[in-house]
């Protein structure tokens, strides 16, 4: 009996040894699951802050690219300025060229800021602030070619009126050629002939002259 009491003993002892290595090996494992969990977290924030780097330098570049079109496009705005002030190019020739810079402009900022958009996910305050970007700058062309139209416009207006002052003086004029060629004949000093002719060479000179001045 005695016997089979010592190796019940050992039986025992060796299953609770058992048992101590086997939690002892759980517990390492444990642990070394909690490590490389760490070590995973550590490396996807890593990675998120250098991916958040990265898209805050891209729309660093996106934003000076778009400076640097608007300083391009103000320099070459003030130089239509000047060639228009100096005579070298017509009106309606500066708007164009300014009606085709500013569009120009328009497109390439449209472009730059949609790509700037588009590096943020949807529903973000980062896409909404670069989306309100995309409208402001709608705006600011719509309001840009609404002025060329309206200055076109007024030049339209005035110059159609100062043809209007210049007819009603080249007419006010031929009136008081009639009036002289009435009264050559009245008083007998020119046949008829004459004065028609003479008439005739006075309403030209006049007309001609009126051209001249517009």
């Amino acid at each position: 009996r005695e016997h089979v009491a010592l190796q019940e003993r050992l039986k025992a002892d060796i299953l609770a040894i058992q048992k101590r290595a086997m939690d002892q090996q759980m517990q390492e494992a444990e642990r070394q699951s909690q490590f490389a969990l760490r070590d995973t977290q550590k490396q996807n924030e890593a990675q998120i802050r250098t991916n958040e780097q990265l898209i805050r330098d891209q729309a660093i570049r996106y934003e000076t690219e778009r400076e640097h079109i608007q300083a391009t496009e103000g320099l070459y705005a003030s130089r239509l300025d000047f060639e228009l002030q100096t005579g070298q190019i017509s009106a309606a020739e500066h708007d164009r060229l300014l009606r085709r810079s500013i569009t120009s402009e328009y497109k390439q900022e449209e472009g730059l800021l949609k790509n700037e958009r588009d590096l943020y996910d949807q529903n973000t305050e980062d896409y909404a602030r670069a989306q309100a970007k995309l409208v402001k700058l709608r705006d600011r062309y719509n309001a840009q070619i609404e002025k060329l139209d309206q200055a076109a416009f007024k030049r339209q207006q005035s110059a159609l009126q100062n043809q209007q002052q210049q007819f009603r003086k080249v007419f006010s004029g031929l009136e008081s050629e009639f009036s002289s060629f009435t009264r050559a004949l009245l008083s007998g000093h020119q046949t008829l002939a004459q004065a028609w002719a003479k008439l005739v060479d006075d309403m030209a000179a006049k007309f001609l002259s009126g051209l001249e001045r517009q």
